[in-house]
């Protein structure tokens, strides 16, 4: 997956944005400004090269305070949606965040006087810093404060955070950019609304614990290296999960329902076997895990897809395989499994907010409002999916990226869009993938 940062210091580099100075539109459910860990390779204070951009990258939710620190941006406001009203204290609320690398004085009594940036905010302008330093890979927040006279500040930025009707108030009477400010949209589709991805498949019956064993079994079989292969992987799971409801379902309809059970102990689930037997063993080394995969596992896989009902192959066929991204402390580590966006594995599950079509629809034309209000021509805009990593609705996604996209023509009558090539599904996404 190539982070949006990467789309961002490609656009600096290329003369299309300036390198220093701009200021960042984020419209999104979530804010995205974890501090970046001081860790070898990050570039801290100055444009980024190749080598740190990929040390960059493997961060998570870092990509804005990154931006920040290499000065990019200096000024940054999240618009985010009134939906997740609960979650917030303000409505309103503006910092001004300092970036600068520890005195020498500091430095000396850290472990190995290894070098420490220093982090300050301020809730005004002139108003009194509290400042933090961060050295390896801590968090500033884990360390006492130190006073601000220990901090050479390199970096300053102001980030606002508000809530969409206000931020629309603001930009109709020009309070909340200023006509000099060099303006970058960022906008994430989860901004919409939220939906559990998984959601299909716990409604079939399944268990965390179903779908881990699937995890499980899946990654005997077939272990695709890259992103751009993960598509022809899926697809050949989708055909053995095909067969196997088929003929369940045609063995079900032969038998009395309740010898349903006895499927897969049938001639007509051994044929499966055989079927995708040499198939599976004869993948390319692209997506093999071994030279030759072990019969034994892929007909544990069938036995434990044999044993689902109809409805349940339906639900794990719809959702599919993927590269998922499984949080760790510093970084995202891809594993492929079941496609289930926001993580169902872990406890970092936020406030959702599930979407009828209708609130969809008026969502949408809120946006487009708030877009047609803009006294602003962004140089760049950016836009994520968040079908991979996030809980962007799946079943309303075609709807939401063909109206966002439509909204920037107030800006642009020709638009060019790049699609990333890690993209979940390329183009036309992972719903229309079959």
């Amino acid at each position: 997956m190539a982070p949006v940062l990467s789309h961002w210091i490609d656009a600096g580099s290329n003369g299309i944005i300036r390198k220093t100075g701009n200021t960042l539109v984020h419209i999104d459910s979530k804010a995205d400004f974890d501090i970046p860990s001081l860790f070898p390779g990050h570039s801290h204070f100055k444009w980024p090269s190749q080598n740190q951009m990929d040390s960059m990258n493997r961060s998570r939710n870092t990509f804005i305070m990154s931006a920040l620190i290499s000065g990019l941006y200096n000024h940054s406001i999240w618009v985010w949606p009134k939906w997740d009203t609960k979650n917030h204290i303000k409505t309103h609320s503006i910092v001004f965040v300092y970036f600068g690398r520890a005195t020498r004085d500091y430095a000396k009594k850290l472990p190995g006087k290894t070098s420490a940036i220093c982090f300050c905010i301020s809730y005004s302008k002139r108003g009194v810093k509290t400042c933090f330093a961060q050295h390896g890979n801590k968090s500033p927040f884990t360390e006492k404060s130190i006073p601000h006279t220990q901090c050479h500040i390199k970096r300053y930025a102001k980030i606002e955070k508000i809530r969409e009707d206000l931020a629309l108030q603001s930009l109709q009477n020009g309070k909340l950019i200023q006509k000099e400010e060099n303006v970058i949209l960022d906008i994430d589709e989860e901004y919409i609304g939220y939906e559990l991805s998984f959601a299909p498949l716990l409604a079939t019956g399944l268990t965390v614990a179903n779908i881990t064993s699937i995890n499980r079994e899946v990654q005997r079989i077939i272990c695709p290296k890259v992103m751009k292969d993960e598509t022809k992987a899926d697809n050949v799971l989708s055909k053995i999960i095909f067969e196997i409801s088929k003929r369940r379902r045609h063995f079900c309809m032969k038998k009395k329902p309740e010898n349903c059970s006895k499927f897969p102990m049938s001639h007509n689930f051994s044929s499966v076997i055989h079927m995708f037997t040499k198939p599976l063993s004869s993948l390319s080394p692209a997506l093999s895990c071994k030279k030759k995969v072990a019969t034994k596992y892929l007909e544990k896989f069938a036995v434990k897809l044999a044993s689902l009902k109809e409805k349940q192959l339906l639900a794990i066929r719809e959702v599919g395989f993927c590269f998922t991204p499984l949080p760790k402390p510093l970084n995202w580590e891809y594993h492929f499994q079941l496609c289930l966006g926001g993580s169902i594995l872990n406890n970092s599950i936020r406030h959702l907010h599930s979407l009828q079509q209708q609130e969809v629809f008026s969502r949408i034309e809120f946006f487009k409002k708030f877009m047609s209000e803009a006294k602003f021509r962004p140089r760049l805009i950016t836009l994520a999916r968040s079908l991979r990593s996030g809980f962007t609705p799946r079943k309303y996604f075609r709807k939401i990226e063909r109206e966002i996209l439509s909204s920037f023509h107030v800006f642009h009558s020709k638009l060019h869009v790049h699609y990333d090539s890690s993209l979940l599904g390329g183009k036309f996404g992972w719903p229309k993938r079959h």
